[in-house]
């Protein structure tokens, strides 16, 4: 016997991909804001605020914890340009030591464009740049 579906049933299951997809987007633009603030220098250091290596780990954190099991939509360009930035800002302090690192004027050269496209919601030119989410997708 076939067990049957009813209308409210399938409303729950389409419901919860979009609640999820809601969820993700609301994430991406409230960790969006405080990036913005990272590659502006505007996140002063105190001990209530973690430093920008810490908030890079959190969101990466935050990410896998939140949304490893949801089905989402894939990234658009738009939410590419977040994880670009992310995954540059992260490149940059990173660096060990006070040696100047090889890549800084790139690294650096390209923050500057993509800090840009991030503020203006723009999508990221994907002839120039990649970038993924943490789990690959």
């Amino acid at each position: 016997m076939v067990p049957m579906v009813t209308s409210a049933e399938t409303n729950c299951r389409e419901q919860q991909p979009r609640a999820a997809q809601d969820r993700h987007q609301r994430f991406i633009d409230s960790k969006r804001l405080v990036l913005l603030s990272s590659l502006d220098g505007k996140l002063p250091a105190n001990a209530d605020r973690p430093s920008v290596l810490d908030f890079i780990e959190r969101v990466l954190t935050e990410w896998e914890e939140q949304f490893r099991h949801d089905e989402i939509a894939g990234p658009d360009p738009r939410e590419r340009t977040f994880w670009y930035a992310l995954y540059q800002l992260e490149e940059l302090v990173e660096a060990p030591g006070s040696d100047i690192d090889p890549d800084e004027p790139f690294l650096m050269k390209n923050l500057v464009e993509v800090r840009k496209l991030l503020r203006n919601q723009q999508p990221l030119p994907l002839q120039r740049f990649m970038a993924t989410r943490p789990d690959g997708r």
